[in-house]
């Protein structure tokens, strides 16, 4: 196959060479070559040769597969692990099988292409009229893999040397480059920018203690996960900009979209990656563009670093237009605040409407985390009813807060789990869909989450409550000062239902 592909004119020659060859070896009905784009978070197919399905393509301008709607992709491509799937072994309606049914095919087989070292990309087969794939194809096919690495190493297929001006060469990500050049054309365009920059906690100790290829090695469990939990937002661009910092570029996209992606990274490098390894994170948005695009970086940076002052594992949240919120004077923090207030109902359907979110889970995660930036929380839980509904539980395994420097820790997985019985207020705000504040120093509010907010170290709660058939939910901001909680609640009473009557409740787990 080398000495096929090295006698080939051009690149595109070449890949139609391996796919065509490929496909006659194994018997398939048809053969995909795609390649695995890091900085987006997508699988992105090449070619596709042989009996095409409905709406493939042999040379396909767009046809991608973002990594977080694929489990077996995802695995494939972060862990090296093929897979075999076929009709036979799944209901009509499963999702594992809904692809090949689209095309008109009965099996799949899938293993990945390793060059030089780094994870490249998948051949991908398909069968028909009763062809089912196993372990004699998975090991064909993975000898075929082999050849088509060298044929890429060989041929240069993709340009290497002026790729590599726009990509990180030890994790296949966007350069600093990359991210200057999508910066620029972005202020061409006029559009509200959002960048999120993350640094590794604790990589030199790695370096120092473990030596350079385990700094390496968290490096790239860093970039796989950024590149995964970026994947589902549209426009998303992933870049290393050196050392030990990465950052994620979100055009049209809010602060509660940065906020959500550093702490789904957080908690996938909690249960997923290298032991013990973490990121601090800053965020800063610029509505537009600035003329200076370095300005908006560096206001990401600065909270960054300040966020990094605080410890491991802290976000900071930013505005490019408003880079020392303390220097403004209180008349002007309440006009914004007031105005912040006013746009939120609009704004937040927008986001709704737009985001990639499936479940009332999603949504109702999404939404705390847009109120959260309005009335500065100090942190947030997503509570549902478990059980015979008895208990509330935190879902998504995710809580968080905010001390006085307004650097917010994210927390990992927690079981944390509460007698629904134990409090009333939040009972009758499931079941009566209301909201209610309560606060330490308000004799008033509810005895026992007052008791709570002491236990957490909160001041006071924005609580809540509705129900979707017979699941309860719970929504709670935190906040230093009651007010602004009480001058939101009823804009997220009517968010909240909102999101009820727009998102379907995720299966209850077993």
């Amino acid at each position: 196959m080398t000495r096929a592909v090295m006698s080939t004119r051009n690149s595109k020659d070449a890949l139609e060479v391996i796919a065509e060859e490929s496909r006659a070896a194994l018997g398939a009905a048809s053969f995909s070559i795609s390649r695995w784009q890091r900085e987006s978070g997508v699988l992105r197919t090449l070619i596709n040769v042989g009996d095409l399905g409905p709406g493939e393509q042999r040379w396909p301008a767009n046809e991608i597969y973002p990594l977080a709607d694929y489990r077996l992709v995802t695995e494939l491509l972060r862990h090296g692990r093929p897979y075999v799937t076929s009709v036979d072994d799944h209901p009509p309606d499963s999702p594992a099988t809904s692809l090949i049914r689209s095309l008109n095919k009965e099996s799949e087989l899938a293993v990945p292409i390793m060059c030089h070292g780094s994870m490249w990309g998948e051949l991908w087969a398909t069968g028909t009229a009763g062809r089912r794939f196993g372990a004699a194809d998975i090991e064909l096919l993975q000898a075929i893999a082999s050849q088509v690495s060298g044929a890429i190493g060989a041929a240069e297929i993709f340009g290497r040397i002026s790729r590599y001006a726009y990509e990180d060469p030890l994790t296949g990500l966007a350069n600093r480059r990359a991210l200057d050049d999508r910066l620029r054309h972005l202020h061409t365009e006029d559009v509200p920018v959002t960048l999120l920059i993350g640094d590794i906690d604790g990589l030199k100790q790695v370096n120092d203690q473990e030596g350079h290829p385990a700094g390496d090695a968290v490096i790239r469990a860093v970039a796989d996960v950024l590149s995964a939990v970026s994947s589902s937002v549209p426009g998303a661009l992933v870049a290393r900009l050196g050392g030990d910092e990465f950052c994620v570029l979100l055009p049209e996209h809010t602060l509660g979209d940065a906020e959500r992606i550093a702490q789904d990274a957080s908690r996938q490098l909690d249960t997923e990656g290298p032991h013990g390894v973490s990121l601090c994170w800053g965020a800063a948005s610029g509505r537009p563009l600035p003329h200076n695009h370095q300005e908006l970086v560096a206001a990401a940076d600065a909270a960054m670093v300040a966020a990094k002052g605080e410890g491991p594992g802290r976000l900071r949240l930013n505005t490019h237009d408003d880079p020392v919120p303390a220097l403004l004077s209180a008349a002007n923090r309440r006009r914004r605040a007031r105005r912040a207030i006013d746009d939120l109902v609009p704004r937040c359907v927008e986001t709704l409407d737009h985001s990639a979110c499936r479940t009332l889970e999603d949504a109702l995660a999404i939404l705390v985390s847009e109120l959260r930036v309005v009335v500065s929380a100090t942190g947030w839980t997503v509570l549902a009813t478990a059980g015979r509904g008895e208990q509330l539980e935190i879902f998504g395994g995710l809580s968080s807060w905010q001390d006085t420097s307004a650097v917010m820790r994210l927390f990992g997985s927690t079981d944390s789990s509460y007698a629904l019985a134990t409090y009333p207020a939040a009972a009758h705000a499931i079941d009566n869909g209301s909201a209610f504040v309560a606060a330490v120093d308000d004799p008033a509010s509810d005895r026992d989450e007052g008791v709570l907010l002491q236990a957490l170290g909160h001041n006071a709660v924005l609580c809540v409550g509705a129900r979707h058939a017979h699941r309860g939910y719970v929504l709670k901001l935190y906040a230093e000062r009651p007010l602004a909680l009480h001058e939101i609640a009823p804009y997220a009473r009517v968010l909240v239902h909102y999101c009820l009557s727009r998102f379907p409740p995720a299966p209850r787990r077993a």
